[in-house]
């Protein structure tokens, strides 16, 4: 047979005889953790860990190419207050996430041609918020190189790079704010009534481009100017404020 296949901790492991190569799935963090991501992955268990996979292969970390890479943070926020009030990413509708096993999994993802964005959380008073790359020509930007290795992920410039990826994939999602109702003309209270609904952003962006943008802007308006929460601001926030630090103490919180 030309494939063959194997697990290696939570690695999934592929050969392929004929052009000698080798692919790996599977997170680092946790391979570090016993299988767990729950935790923040501290820089010097991202490199032990880099370390440990190289010398089981009897290679050099820079040999592991990296054609996607996942990566993110674990903040203390409720979860289903991001989960239930999330709307779209541009034109892309929220997918609920969901997991085979005892352990309950609330979550959504984002699944987009470049990118895919990740929320969600095994205990529900902690958000995990992480992105995916998916495209190689977007690795070759961030590590400023033909390829992204597992050498590249040692790089603090590179993670910082990832960092804000990061956050400018979260800064394309619009959510459900609450609002205060009572003082807005009946229009107003129609647009947003109307746009706290994913379907009507998919039935909106299937009139027409310009019809979306023009919903979509006024909905925002409206949310802003009457908000009474700011979630994706302070989500935003704790994960800006959660990677400096963790980027400041050598911290990383990445899976590939």
């Amino acid at each position: 047979m030309p494939y063959s296949r194997a697990n290696l901790g939570n690695f999934r492991l592929s050969l392929n005889a004929g052009s000698k190569s080798c692919t790996l799935r599977g997170s680092l963090h946790k391979y570090a953790h016993n299988g767990q991501n729950s935790t923040d992955f501290p820089y010097s268990d991202l490199t032990a860990s880099i370390d440990r996979l190289a010398a089981l292969f009897g290679a050099q970390p820079e040999n592991f190419i990296l054609h996607n890479v996942e990566f993110g943070v674990n903040l203390d926020y409720p979860v289903e207050e991001i989960v239930d009030n999330l709307l779209m990413y541009r034109t892309t509708a929220p997918v609920p996430i969901s997991k085979s096993g005892r352990q309950r999994i609330t979550g959504a993802k984002f699944d987009l041609a470049h990118y895919g964005l990740k929320l969600y959380g095994k205990d529900l008073a902690q958000l995990r918020l992480e992105a995916q790359v998916k495209r190689m020509q977007v690795l070759q930007q961030i590590s400023g190189a033909d390829v992204l290795t597992l050498q590249s992920l040692t790089d603090l410039a590179i993670l910082s790079q990832l960092g804000d990826r990061l956050f400018d994939v979260w800064g394309q999602v619009f959510l459900r704010k609450d609002v205060e109702l009572e003082d807005l003309k009946p229009c107003e209270q129609r647009v947003l009534e109307l746009g706290s609904h994913s379907g009507y952003w998919i039935q909106s962006h299937k009139a027409g481009p310009d019809t979306y943008r023009k919903r979509r802007k006024r909905f925002l308006e409206l949310q802003e100017r009457y908000k009474t929460t700011d979630r994706k601001g302070v989500v935003a926030r704790l994960a800006r404020e959660k990677w400096t630090a963790l980027m400041w103490r050598k911290f990383s919180a990445l899976s590939v």
